[in-house]
């Protein structure tokens, strides 16, 4: 464990050597280019709208339960790393059943994910509605086994066939190509817009999800982070039910009954005030992204901000330490947990994040990047190189060159200058000291004689 490192507050710490090389690795290598970020979110803010528009129009009950959408994911939250060609939208659905009357409870096998039923009370009062009846039960009444417990799959399967629907009838040119994939909970369109001046291509992930509001998750819960998150807000916030698929489910074919926690709005609060988490967050998934540890996503590395900031000896450092530190001290934090070979769910620790990774696999990214810890504590500049990918740093190693040869023939031209401008007050002393008393300032005169003083070419001016 890499404790003693991260104790105290990080003032003059070994590795700010590298303070503003990180600083300009964030902006150029890992912050969004404007341009393109712009054309890219131009065309998405077209494109979202048309399609959603399309989904109604093919589908009654998409009409009557879409709600909004709840922009989530890296873009959304300042933390992507790349291009701006993902998007994660969470379709956000008010069902016509009465919520209250939902039976929410933990998943004894699956740790941070939840089992949804109707009520008895609820399913007669269905039975009984001609509304509903009319207008849902054809589509609806397949949600639901037997037992009333609400089916994830049958969920998303139905707001797939409706994409595909949309997909089918969407009107296409030979600029514009929109394609569908589906991967774990999302409906992934890929969209690109080419034309003979520019090339737009992104992807979109459209997850179908429940918002649940005014109602605290279940007990098993984690409920001391709920109310830091209530806290910090001054309101009650919402949560959300996903209906990700479960592997050993398929495995084993066994009925899917398990819907995934989501606490997007609980996270961003906790997260937000902290001035360089999020820098030191990016800086960290580039590493992951140069050094492929593919198998580690990014909410696991959030996941481990979330534990990191929930410590109370590290209160100081997301303000008042350095950028490099604080890189630094995450990095030793994702070391601590793939050393242990787990990474606790924020929400309900008795999920392990990693428990879907081989242990093989673990020990193999724990055993190298304990060397590359090793590394940095011995040479804290190998910190931009390790960062980046070997085409990015050379880049890197030529705009510095760039720049230090800039800054070097403007240091010169700024010497010569002071050097002249330093003579000319030095003549003008000795023809009238007072003219050097009235017409220079006494702060310029200090500097200049601190400058004479070095550089032994003539005595100092006297006051």
């Amino acid at each position: 464990m890499f404790i003693e490192s991260r104790a105290g507050l990080p003032n003059g710490n070994k590795y700010d050597v590298v303070e503003s090389e990180l600083n300009y690795i964030n902006s150029k290598f890992i912050s969004l280019n404007y341009e393109e970020k712009r054309a890219t979110s131009d065309f998405f803010t077209e494109f979202i709208p048309s399609f959603v528009k399309g989904m109604k129009a093919v589908d009654k009950l998409f009409d009557s339960t879409f709600q909004s959408i709840l922009y989530a994911g890296s873009y959304f939250e300042g933390l992507k790393v790349g291009k701006p060609d993902e998007y994660d939208l969470d379709l956000i659905f008010k069902l016509p059943i009465n919520y209250d009357e939902l039976e929410i409870t933990s998943s004894p096998e699956r740790p941070g994910y939840v089992k949804i039923r109707l009520s008895d009370l609820e399913h007669r009062r269905l039975v009984k509605d001609q509304h509903w009846n009319e207008c849902y039960r054809k589509v609806m009444a397949k949600w639901f086994d037997d037992d009333k417990f609400f089916l994830p799959d049958k969920f998303r399967f139905w707001l797939q066939s409706v994409v595909q629907k949309t997909l089918n009838r969407y009107i296409c040119s030979n600029e514009l190509a929109v394609y569908v994939s589906t991967s774990g909970p999302a409906i992934t369109l890929h969209v690109l817009k080419a034309s003979t001046w520019q090339r737009i291509e992104f992807s979109v992930d459209l997850v179908p999800v429940l918002r649940i509001y005014n109602r605290h998750p279940p007990p098993e819960i984690c409920r001391t982070h709920i109310r830091d998150a209530h806290i910090s807000s001054g309101r009650i916030l919402s949560w959300y039910v996903v209906p990700k698929p479960v592997k050993s489910d398929y495995i084993y074919s066994r009925v899917n009954l398990n819907w995934r926690l989501a606490f997007h709005d609980h996270e961003r609060i906790l997260i937000s005030g902290n001035e360089r988490l999020k820098p030191a967050l990016r800086l960290l998934k580039k590493f992951r992204d140069s050094r492929n540890f593919s198998k580690i996503a990014s909410y696991y590395l959030k996941t481990i901000c979330l534990w990191e900031l929930d410590k109370p000896e590290n209160s100081n450092i997301w303000t008042w330490g350095s950028l490099s530190y604080v890189f630094v001290h995450l990095l030793k934090a994702f070391y601590d947990s793939l050393k242990v070979g787990k990474i606790p769910y924020y929400w309900q620790k008795e999920h392990n994040l990693l428990s879907d990774i081989n242990q093989s696999t673990i020990a193999d990214m724990s055993y190298l990047l304990k060397k590359i810890i090793d590394k940095i504590e011995t040479d804290p500049k190998l910190i931009p190189q390790l960062i980046l990918s070997t085409e990015e740093y050379q880049l890197y190693k030529y705009e510095q060159s760039q720049r230090n040869e800039i800054e070097q023939s403007e240091r010169c031209r700024i010497e010569e200058h002071f050097r002249v401008n330093y003579e000319h007050a030095a003549d003008s002393r000795n023809e009238s000291s007072l003219f050097w008393r009235v017409n220079v300032p006494k702060f310029v005169r200090a500097t200049l004689n601190l400058y004479f003083s070095q550089q032994k070419t003539h005595q100092p001016i006297q006051e």
